[in-house]
């Protein structure tokens, strides 16, 4: 991270023949590390230390930072740079991302900035038939406004995204080869119910989350209320844009990622070490 005007700026990278852009400064990738896969909030933009940096610090591992802002699963998992990655540490941390970034039966969304719809289909169209799409360039945006137009209808949206959020995300677990370990990190619990069309990772239950944790090494859970108390030392700008200091976890979250996945990870780690010892011996 470079300064500006005495200002925190964020320096971006890409690795490989990847269109993705990462958090650099870019790492020299060896081996040895551990990946972080995930979006925004893993990108970190409005923080000084996003949690794959305080991580690494806890557990002394090198752990390449592969999150994305604005992406889904879908722009994760078409990505052979970061698989590529991935399928060289020694460990993977997926963090969830909300089902609505998914493209499905009823939208379809932007390959790499999942959070931009590039065409609504036929069947959406028929279920809200006097909606103007026109003006619905994000799909967060479309969402709450479909909401508001029609709950009623609007619970066949939701059960088209959770029904497809599961199978996308244990087949992109699936493609890395490698222990995955999930992060829940967003301003709702997953317990929640999902139903609602506000908070992050939106539409993901505890049942969905389950079905994805019983194919992986483990889960850590953390959350916050974006609206209640929060540290919001060391906000940072990212390409340019002062961001809304509500609109991404602040630096006490990142903080309590990386503490809660230090505590899963470095067992799964230690044990990985332990093994080798004894195959040398």
């Amino acid at each position: 991270m470079r300064r500006k005007g005495g200002t925190a700026e964020i320096v971006p990278c890409r690795y490989g023949a990847s269109r993705l852009t990462f958090r650099g400064p870019a790492r020299v990738v060896v081996g040895g590390h551990v990946a972080a896969l995930g979006g925004s909030e893993t990108f970190g933009a409005n923080v000084a230390l996003p949690w794959p940096e305080l991580l690494e610090r806890r557990i002394g591992v090198p752990v390449v930072n592969l999150g994305a802002a604005h992406a889904g699963i879908d722009a994760l998992a078409a990505d052979e740079a970061v698989l590529a990655i991935a399928r060289t540490a020694r460990l993977v941390v997926v963090q969830i991302t909300g089902a609505h970034l998914l493209s499905n039966g009823l939208y379809s969304l932007h390959a790499r900035r999942n959070d931009r719809v590039i065409r609504q289909t036929d069947a959406l169209r028929r279920l809200y038939p006097r909606t103007d799409f026109s003006g619905h360039v994000f799909v967060r945006h479309m969402l709450k406004a479909l909401h508001a137009e029609s709950p009623r209808r609007f619970s066949a949206v939701r059960d088209e995204l959770q029904s497809l959020w599961p199978a996308r995300m244990l087949a992109l677990c699936a493609a890395l080869g490698r222990p995955a370990v999930l992060l829940w990190m967003g301003s709702r619990p997953p317990d929640d119910g999902g139903d609602a069309v506000e908070g992050d990772p939106l539409f993901v239950t505890r049942a969905m989350l389950d079905t994805v944790r019983r194919g992986t090494a483990g889960l850590a859970e953390v959350w916050d209320d974006p609206f209640g108390r929060r540290d919001l030392r060391g906000q940072v700008h990212a390409d340019g844009t002062t961001r809304a200091r509500n609109a991404l976890p602040g630096a006490d979250l990142h903080d309590r990622a990386a503490d809660a996945l230090a505590g899963v990870v470095a067992p799964i780690l230690a044990r990985e070490d332990a093994m080798g010892v004894q195959r040398a011996g």
